[in-house]
């Protein structure tokens, strides 16, 4: 007999909690790549393109969260979630790879998951990355010297990273090799700078 799966696939425990998760649109991509940027502008509708490839529907069926935030999320059941993912964790984290990240194991358990990589070039990646750190000096004017200390060397290593173009390179065919070991439906790469050209002309499908 065949046996029924349900629509909220339960995953491992996260923070402390079960969670069940429906589908998942993973929005992934390196530090500075313009996650944020984009998300902000998906859940205020701005983009009807990406939303209707992605096949959204209403907005307000969504949850968007970051995966850092994921363990104080308060809901342990979810039915669409927009998960911001920064390829670059396990260098945050200290993950020895992608399989031993616990939003992994969510993401292999939900009940349906797309992947949206945002590409960026490395003279971009890096001139983002050094605008962001100079920006971390606020932190001390605010007293806040040990969240400047973390951010300020985080932001140094990533810089370092993306001014060596084979780097940022070897990171995205890593992500795109790991993302060929997931059950997900689809995998879109988009040109995170240019979130609101027409899909024909920002997006490109792997086959996963």
């Amino acid at each position: 007999m065949e046996q029924k799966i349900s629509a909220f696939p339960e995953v491992e425990k996260f923070g402390g909690r079960r969670h069940k998760i429906g589908r998942i649109i993973l929005v992934a991509g390196p530090s500075c790549a313009g996650k944020t940027t984009l998300m902000k502008k998906l859940r205020r509708g701005l983009l009807p393109d990406l939303q209707n490839r992605l096949k959204m529907g209403d907005l307000a069926f969504w949850h968007f969260r970051d995966a850092m935030h994921m363990s104080d999320s308060p809901e342990t059941q979810i039915s669409n979630l927009v998960l911001h993912y920064d390829i670059l964790r396990l260098m945050d984290q200290g993950f020895p790879d992608y399989a031993s990240d616990p939003i992994i194991g969510m993401l292999a358990s939900c009940g349906e998951l797309l992947i949206l990589t945002l590409r960026e070039c490395p003279e971009v990646l890096c001139r983002r990355c050094l605008q962001r750190r100079r920006r971390t000096w606020r932190l001390l004017a605010s007293g806040r010297f040990r969240l400047f200390c973390q951010r300020y060397r985080r932001l140094g290593r990533k810089s370092r990273l993306y001014s060596a173009p084979s780097e940022v390179m070897a990171l995205y065919e890593n992500w795109f090799g790991f993302c060929a070991t997931l059950a997900a439906t689809e995998h879109l790469v988009v040109h995170s700078f240019y979130p609101e050209k027409p899909l024909a002309g920002f997006t490109a499908t792997l086959t996963v």
